[in-house]
C-alpha cells in the first residue's frame, strides 16, 4: 500500500469512526447522565475535540450547567492558539473533583496520570453503565 492509499485509509476510517461516535452521541451523553446523577454532580465541564461536537450538544441541551472550550475567554492574542485552549482544558481537568476520561486518547491518560498523584477520581467512559457498545469496539488513534 503507497503512502498516499495508507493516508486515504486512515482518513476514510477516521471518518467512519467519527459517524458512529456521532450517531451514539445521545447513548455516551445518557451514560454520563446517569453517572453525574448517581454522584450528585450539577456542573459539568467537557474537554474534548472538535468532532465530539455532537456529545457536547447533548449535554448541554441536558445539564444547563455544561460547559466546554467554547465557552473558555482568552485573551486575543490567545484566541486562535488551539494549544493554549488544550492547556487550560487539562488545568481544569487536572483540578476537578471527577474526570471521565476517554480510553481512546492519550491527553486523557496525561490528564489521569496526574489526578492519580494526587487522588482523585477518575474513570475511564468506557465503564460507565450504558456506554454504547458500537462505540467501546472503536479503535480510534491510540486506542
Amino acid at each position: 500500500m503507497s503512502a498516499h492509499q495508507l493516508r486515504a485509509h486512515c482518513r476514510d476510517q477516521l471518518r467512519h469512526e467519527i459517524g458512529i461516535l456521532t450517531t451514539k452521541s445521545g447513548g455516551i451523553a445518557d451514560a454520563v447522565a446517569t453517572r453525574l446523577t448517581q454522584t450528585n454532580i450539577t456542573k459539568l465541564y467537557i474537554a474534548a475535540p472538535d468532532y465530539e461536537n455532537a456529545i457536547i450538544s447533548v449535554m448541554k441541551r441536558r445539564f444547563p450547567f455544561t460547559k466546554a472550550a467554547s465557552d473558555v475567554i482568552l485573551p486575543g492574542k490567545y484566541k486562535s492558539d488551539n494549544y493554549v485552549y488544550s492547556l487550560v482544558d487539562q488545568e481544569i481537568s487536572q483540578r476537578s473533583d471527577y474526570f471521565i476520561k476517554s480510553g481512546f486518547s492519550m491527553w486523557s491518560a496525561f490528564v489521569a496520570f496526574f489526578r492519580e498523584s494526587m487522588s482523585k477520581t477518575t474513570i475511564d467512559i468506557q465503564d460507565l453503565p450504558g456506554y454504547p457498545e458500537a462505540v467501546r469496539k472503536l479503535h480510534l488513534w491510540m486506542k
